[in-house]
């Protein structure tokens, strides 16, 4: 088991490119992990395993992912707080949660704004989402911004909610859904 439930680990990085063929085969609760991987030939681990997000990204700028074939338990790709200037290009996603902004707004102090993505050419096979944008259903201390987003030439097979935008994101079913605030 590792320990820091992490394979590759990137953190607060600017203008990084990886790439190169190969294979992450996650195969359970021992390979879930909170950052890794960029321009990987496929990663893959189970379809009914969470928490187990294909690229997740923070607190970066100047972050390509291409030509990625991703099929996990959880979101294919997602960017959370602080993400600028992301581009994503030929990715298949499926099975999967898609290519997802957030969850955001989750009780998070330092909460910055994500921003500048570009999806272009991707193709969702499978999955339960296409692209979303999801935010916890909880007030914001401080407001923050998602802007800047292009979507181009995406193809979705079999995908159960092609777009969404969820700002009562819960998944575990456990949120007061009755307080009610603006965005």
């Amino acid at each position: 088991m590792l320990s820091d439930q992490t394979w590759i680990h990137f953190r607060y990085v600017d203008q990084l490119t990886v790439n190169g063929g190969g294979t992450l085969d996650g195969q359970g609760t021992a390979t879930r992990q909170k950052y890794y991987g960029f321009g990987l030939h496929k990663q893959r681990s189970p379809t009914d395993n969470r928490k187990t997000d294909g690229i997740k990204i923070s607190h970066t700028n100047g972050i390509n992912i291409t030509s990625v074939h991703i099929g996990t338990g959880d979101d294919c790709v997602a960017m959370i707080c602080g993400t600028k200037k992301v581009r994503i290009t030929d990715v298949f996603c499926g099975p999967g949660h898609g290519i997802s902004v957030g969850s955001l707004g989750g009780g998070n102090p330092e909460e910055i704004p994500v921003e500048d993505v570009v999806v272009k050419s991707c193709t969702f096979n499978g999955s339960s989402n296409g692209v979303q944008i999801k935010t916890w259903p909880v007030p914001l201390n401080t407001p923050f911004t998602v802007s800047g987003f292009t979507y181009e030439d995406i193809t979705m097979i079999n995908v159960q909610h092609p777009i969404v935008i969820n700002r009562q994101y819960c998944p575990e079913h456990n949120c007061d859904l009755t307080v009610r605030f603006c965005f």
